[in-house]
């Protein structure tokens, strides 16, 4: 090739290449540069992946039960179950259950108060103490069980002579524990306690009327008891109500249409085959 054919050649190569603009990376970065698209779509991959986190039934039941918000209506109409929570004769028991229908009806937060028999109740799952408080169209459903502890006392201020004898000082401890449950929604409201100590006193078991002054014994602490438990409850339906005024009415429940039945159409009858003549 000439000479002056090698420099037209390299003059043409020096115009294209200034004619394509500057290269694409940059100088000082020698590897390719992940376009704008292509970053965004891994951030989007990354959002997915957390976002698709699995959730067991125990998470959902959990973040459902933190979900839930307690809107009652007041007033309301409360229903309470005795659960192994007296050891009171059954005319002792109504006295009881007089006096809590009188405490809570003078709040003026509580319109009506039922009593649940025992004996209606199989067991303490949540969803049959549910039911069982909306058959009664109950609001709230609270459940009250005991734990009682007669015996003789600690301490024993006898003197002399009766360290001789069989007296001794008894006391009666009980301890009644109140569950209340909101039926619309499932939720416990705040857990109650009362306790209660009847004694030290003294007693003679040889006495004629031990038993029967035991049983006084015991019904002063638990009288004592139930009357604790009792204004408790109105002090925490008091907070239960300021939380509840704040939030929107409650939706009223739908009733479930059941399905009627759908009569089975008698069969129709099928004419018979009448029967040949006999031949002759």
């Amino acid at each position: 090739m000439q000479k002056w054919q090698m420099t037209a050649l390299v003059f043409s190569l020096t115009l294209g290449l200034a004619a394509c603009g500057p290269a694409t990376n940059s100088p000082t970065s020698p590897y390719p540069m992940a376009s704008p698209s292509a970053s965004s779509a891994a951030a989007d991959a990354l959002a997915q992946l957390v976002n698709q986190e699995s959730l067991s039934p125990e998470e959902q039941r959990i973040r459902l039960n933190l979900a839930r918000e307690v809107k009652l209506n007041f007033p309301l109409k409360v229903a309470v179950l005795f659960y192994n929570a007296s050891q009171l004769n059954p005319s002792d028991q109504q006295k009881v259950f007089e006096g809590l229908k009188s405490t809570f009806k003078d709040s003026g937060m509580v319109r009506e108060t039922i009593q649940i028999p025992p004996n209606l109740v199989s067991n303490l799952s949540m969803d049959f103490m549910r039911q069982l408080g909306s058959r009664f169209k109950a609001d709230i459903l609270l459940v009250v069980t005991g734990n009682h502890d007669f015996g003789r006392s600690p301490s024993q201020n006898l003197n002399f002579f009766e360290l001789f004898g069989d007296k001794g000082f008894y006391e009666s401890n009980i301890r009644l524990t109140g569950l209340a449950i909101d039926i619309f929604t499932g939720s416990y409201l705040n857990p109650l306690t009362a306790a209660a100590l009847g004694g030290p006193k003294g007693l003679s078991p040889s006495d004629t009327n031990f038993k029967g002054e035991s049983y006084t014994l015991k019904r002063e602490s638990e009288m004592a008891a139930w009357s604790k438990l009792s204004k408790d409850f109105v002090e925490m339906l008091s907070e239960v109500k300021r939380e509840s005024d704040l939030l929107p009415p409650r939706p009223l429940a739908t009733p479930v249409p059941v399905p009627s039945a759908t009569p089975t159409p008698a069969p129709s009858a099928t004419p018979m085959a009448s029967a040949s003549p006999a031949p002759n």
